[in-house]
This record gives structure tokens, C-alpha cells and sequence, in this order.
């Protein structure tokens, strides 16, 4: 897919941006080499290799999530403590 000028002004348009001759002439330009890029890149064969999800392979090592009833060294991190709750500013 090529860039021309009636897709850059559309392209202009739909960002809102007014750009002089000089940056149309360049930002097609611009344009244009990313897309030869995308159209590099669905060149490339994927079809034998196996979808990733996460390019690094992490095994996570998760604690068992067990509550506990120690609200007093909870509290001593704070002064803001009002009928045994934490108060915090105000939302508008």
C-alpha cells in the first residue's frame, strides 16, 4: 500500500493536523518507508512457528494468599486512623 495525496490529506484530516507542503512532502515520504516496513515484515513466513504469548518464559513462584488480623502494626504507619478505618482526603 502506497501513500499518495489523497490518502495523506484524509490522514491529515481524521488527526486534525494542517501541515505545510514541505512537511506533506515529507511525512508522505515518512509514510511511505514505515509501510514498506509492515510489508516487510507480512513477507516473512510464520506458518511452522508456534504463537508466544510472553517473549521470555517466567515461571511465577506465587505465596498463598492467607489474610491476617494484625490491624495494630497496620495502623502504627499512620495517624490518619478514624473509628478503626484509614480517612484520606476528600474526592471532589
Amino acid at each position: 500500500m502506497k501513500i499518495d495525496d489523497n490518502l495523506l490529506n484524509q490522514i491529515c484530516k481524521n488527526a486534525r493536523l494542517k501541515l505545510t507542503e514541505s512537511e506533506n512532502n515529507e511525512f508522505k515520504i515518512q509514510l511511505n518507508e514505515i509501510m514498506d516496513m509492515f510489508n516487510l515484515i507480512c513477507e516473512v513466513d510464520t506458518n511452522k512457528i508456534n504463537p508466544i504469548y510472553h517473549p521470555i518464559d517466567l515461571n511465577y513462584e506465587l505465596r498463598e494468599d492467607i489474610a491476617n488480623e494484625n490491624k495494630v502494626e497496620i495502623k502504627k504507619n499512620t495517624i490518619h486512623i478514624q473509628d478503626g478505618f484509614f480517612i484520606g482526603p476528600k474526592i471532589k
